[in-house]
Order: structure tokens, then C-alpha cells, then sequence
């Protein structure tokens, strides 16, 4: 007999062939997990930094990219959220007005305007907003009125910016500034 060789029962025998079959299963199962974890990092990681890329992180919280965002904090210390995306009915998205209405929208501070007139002028009642379900004027807060006059401002800044531009009425006419803000309390 050699040196090497030893008698065993049969289960001891299918013990340690167990124990030699389990090795490269558990080998196999381990590295599935690290390509899986690779895989998943790497889109991860060039995933991200493209969404990053295209957003210039101006994210809104329903998962859509605007062109401007501001924050605001209501009186009882809510924080209110406001995305702006600049719309077309007319010029091409990607024709030099458009561009350029994005690069002014982008490059407005809401938070730095005075809102004081605007915010007089939606108090007033000829100038509520109603309801189409009922006809009397829906109560606003002061931070939801704030909003609505920050966004206003912001649409009416954009606009004057490129009618000095010189784009013709028309077509500055054509631009919309769609909002979606939280309901700020």
C-alpha cells in the first residue's frame, strides 16, 4: 500500500467527496457575486456621473431636469421646493434663442428678487385664483403666493432679457415657463 493511500468506511468516503465538490461551487458562487457587484458598480459609477453630467444638478424631486430651481423656507418652516423648465411652441429646442432663454433662466437667482408688488398684486381679489369646481377665490398661504410671484418674475425676467436680445416679439411669445412646485403650506 503507499504511503500516501488510507483505508476509509464508505461514509467517510462520501463525506470528503462532498467536501471536494462543495469547493468549486462555492469558488463559482463567489465570484458570480464579485462580477455581478463589478457589473453593478460600474453602471453605477458611469451611469451616475452621466446623469450628473446632463443635469448640472438642477434635479426635481419628481425625476425631471429643470432649467432653474429655487428653495424657500414657509413660515412654519416648511421647505418649498419650485422647478422651472422653459417650453416651446415654436423655435426648434435646440435653435440659439433656446439655448440662449435657458442660459438666462439658468442664470436668474429667484430667491434675490423682490417679490413685494408681485405678491400685493395675486393678493388682491380680482387677481385670486379661483377654483373651476367653485367659483370664489382659493385661499393661498403667504409662501404659496410667494412661489407664484417668484415664478411670475422669473418668467417676465426671462422674457425682457430677450426681447433687449433683440428676438423678435413673436417668438419670445412662443417661450413658456412650466412650473412644478411642492404645495407649499
Amino acid at each position: 500500500m503507499a504511503p500516501h493511500a488510507q483505508v476509509v468506511s464508505d461514509l467517510q468516503a462520501a463525506e470528503h467527496l462532498n467536501r471536494i465538490l462543495a469547493v468549486p461551487v462555492r469558488r463559482r458562487h463567489k465570484t458570480a457575486w464579485r462580477v455581478g457587484a463589478t457589473l453593478l458598480i460600474s453602471v453605477g459609477i458611469v451611469g451616475g456621473g452621466s446623469m450628473a453630467l446632463a443635469s448640472n444638478g438642477l434635479e426635481t424631486p419628481w425625476g425631471w431636469v429643470a432649467d432653474n430651481v429655487f428653495h424657500l423656507t414657509s413660515s412654519s418652516g416648511q421647505d418649498c421646493f419650485n422647478g422651472m423648465l422653459i417650453i416651446s411652441d415654436g423655435p426648434a429646442e435646440n435653435s440659439a434663442m433656446m439655448r440662449q432663454a435657458r442660459e438666462i433662466l439658468r442664470s436668474i437667482d429667484a430667491t434675490t428678487l423682490d417679490t413685494t408688488a408681485k405678491e400685493a398684486e395675486l393678493r388682491e381679489p380680482a387677481n385670486a385664483p379661483v377654483s373651476v369646481e367653485n367659483p370664489s377665490p382659493v385661499a393661498r398661504s403667504d409662501s404659496q403666493i410667494k412661489q407664484m410671484a417668484m415664478q411670475m418674475l422669473v418668467t417676465e425676467r426671462l422674457w425682457d432679457t430677450l426681447r433687449k436680445e433683440g428676438y423678435d416679439e413673436h417668438e419670445v411669445n412662443q417661450l413658456h415657463v412650466q412650473g412644478q412646485s411642492t404645495d407649499c403650506r
